[in-house]
């Protein structure tokens, strides 16, 4: 998202034409609709990946702003567009706007090697090395995400307090890159 930009326009220009292939990420930011049209101009495949912008929560979420921005720049383009999707409900919020849409699922990668070998530490020294103190609570709920009104961190919250009721010494914690960071 942000402003209007010649320059970033005119390198958008000069890397599409020369690209094999366009690969947008997200469809709220102020490139993507001329990304789409200059794919369209010189006749490159573009695959993006809405990143959840169409899941039903985005939609009915979303400003006027949002809704129209997807009626006069996506919808341009949105059933030539390969659709990039990390999961089924992804995939199908996707075919819900553009049924002849060439949708492709593809999860977000993990590479396994990377944890297949750590040392798992207890609950206590878990939360020793993340809070610096210690403490032995019957219950630990972590949430790790982008912290951001739409990953629901609110709701999670409020049903810990339910947890608190049967698990006194429940403790929550909650990690991730403020979405004002990024």
């Amino acid at each position: 998202q942000g402003q209007f930009s010649i320059p970033l326009f005119l390198n958008l220009w000069k890397d599409i034409k020369k690209s094999d292939i366009v690969h947008a990420q997200g469809i709220f930011n102020t490139p993507i609709p001329f990304a789409i049209i200059l794919s369209r101009i010189f006749k490159k495949p573009i695959v993006v990946s809405p990143r959840g912008s169409f899941l039903e929560w985005s939609l009915l979420h979303g400003s006027k702003l949002k809704n129209m921005w997807i009626k006069i720049f996506i919808n341009y383009a949105g059933n030539y567009i390969v659709w990039h999707a990390t999961s089924k409900v992804e995939r199908d919020s996707i075919l819900n706007l553009y049924p002849k849409s060439k949708v492709v699922i593809i999860p977000n990668g993990v590479n396994n090697k990377y944890f297949s070998n750590f040392n798992s530490l207890s609950k206590s020294n878990y939360i020793k090395k993340y809070t610096k103190k210690i403490l032995n609570p019957s219950k630990v709920i972590i949430s790790m995400s982008r912290i951001d009104k739409l990953k629901g961190l609110d709701i999670l919250i409020k049903s810990f307090s339910n947890i608190k009721t049967k698990y006194f010494d429940a403790i929550l914690m909650i990690a991730g890159v403020d979405v004002g960071e990024m």
